[in-house]
């Protein structure tokens, strides 16, 4: 599921023996719903989700996992997400995970990936909302085959 959304709510729980954070997105638009029966009839009509990431802080312990995304209340984004045990989880922690920022007419599509190593040449760290979309469209279009 790729979708774009704004964080509502952020709020950070124990599962067992590690912190989770359950944020909370409003749905501005969905690029994509997915092959996963699971993931289409529960979220593709759902205007809020619920996300999970790893990490964050209750009471006074907190736990940090670098590569995980950090989904801030307000924030404008572009998420892949994909069904695991659990919930929804951003796919591939930070790499799913784009913080959009408008600078003059253009908005940015732009991956906070602190903490992440790269083997070989890193993504760009940022393009234009309308490229990124692009090629979203573009993979899921090869994806499908050509249309008769």
């Amino acid at each position: 599921m790729v979708v774009r959304a704004k964080v509502v709510s952020a709020t950070s729980l124990w599962r067992g023996s590690r912190i989770y954070t359950r944020v909370s997105v409003q749905v501005a638009e969905r690029w994509f719903c997915g092959p996963s029966p699971i993931i289409r009839s529960s979220s593709c009509r759902a205007k809020q989700l619920d996300i999970w990431t790893l990490g964050g802080k209750v009471g006074r312990v907190e736990q940090k996992v670098f590569g995980a995304p950090r989904l801030r209340k307000g924030s404008d984004l572009v998420l892949f997400l994909s069904k695991r045990k659990g919930g929804l989880f951003v796919t591939g922690m930070a790499q799913g995970a784009f913080l959009l920022q408008k600078r003059g007419a253009t908005t940015w599509a732009v991956r906070r990936l602190g903490g992440v190593r790269w083997k070989g040449r890193p993504p760009a760290p940022r393009m234009p909302l309308h490229r990124l979309e692009a090629l979203v469209r573009k993979a899921l279009q090869s994806r499908r085959g050509p249309r008769p």
